[in-house]
């Protein structure tokens, strides 16, 4: 059976596993409780976690997950590899569309549909910027931001069993002119002045949460939410053999 034509755009976004929609932002459901959040471990100042970071490269499973602004929902789950160009494999599901993967390999961005009949289609090359628009690439430079902001660091709380400290506020546009420049694009584009962030960061400077709530003009808020885990060496990834 003839599989029906999507559209390059949801292919592109696809790739991009949603994290933009046009617009990415990243919000979303915190689920811990305020009472059970506060960890009894050794503090640490996050702002110093930060900027004593590994700048290696390494690994993460990472989880992707997109709603709001009238767009189908998204969850994106896979491995990357992480603090440099963004590499790795993704599998999405897509509300609409439903099942697809996503390959990045620093240079091109690669994705493939599944078929009716469940099997999984041919991939399609798509243009390397649609990899750039991953913001993965500088979780930490997001994190520095807030952490440089007066009561941004909402203090001590524990994730997936993780010690961590949670950054809460809000990111100008202007602030990202250097630092993300393709989504500073993108808030210029849609005439969006900020955007809400909260990051959780651990005491060795790494992110394991991050989320983003964009609003334009008006509209139903944009939101996602990235979370890391099982860090490790970053992994070897090739191009499809049949793209």
């Amino acid at each position: 059976m003839q599989q029906p034509r999507i559209p390059r755009s949801v292919l592109a976004a696809t790739a991009g596993a949603i994290l933009l929609a046009g617009l990415f932002g990243l919000s979303g459901c915190r689920q811990d409780e305020e009472a059970a959040s506060r960890p009894s471990v050794a503090d640490f100042d996050v702002a110093d976690a930060l900027a004593h970071a590994d700048p290696a490269r390494y690994s993460a499973a990472v989880t992707l997950k997109s709603t709001g602004n009238g767009l189908p929902s998204v969850v994106s789950r896979g491995r990357l590899n992480l603090n440099g160009p963004v590499t790795g494999h993704l599998t999405v599901r897509n509300a609409r569309y439903g099942e697809s993967e996503a390959l990045y390999t620093g240079e091109h961005a690669y994705v493939r549909l599944q078929g009716s009949d469940g099997r999984p289609g041919r991939w399609k090359a798509l243009p390397g910027a649609v990899n750039g628009r991953l913001p993965l690439g500088n979780l930490s430079g997001y994190a520095e931001l807030l952490a440089a902001r007066p009561g941004a660091d909402k203090g001590l709380e524990r994730t997936a069993g993780v010690a961590v400290h949670r950054l809460a506020g809000t990111i100008l546009a202007d602030q990202l002119a250097t630092m993300d420049p393709d989504f500073h694009h993108e808030l210029v584009a849609s005439h969006t002045r900020s955007f809400d962030c909260e990051i959780w960061v651990t005491a060795q400077g790494r992110v394991v949460r991050f989320e983003r709530s964009v609003v334009v003009a008006g509209r139903t808020p944009l939101n996602n939410v990235v979370t890391l885990s099982r860090f490790g060496e970053p992994e070897p990834v090739a191009a499809p053999a049949s793209a």
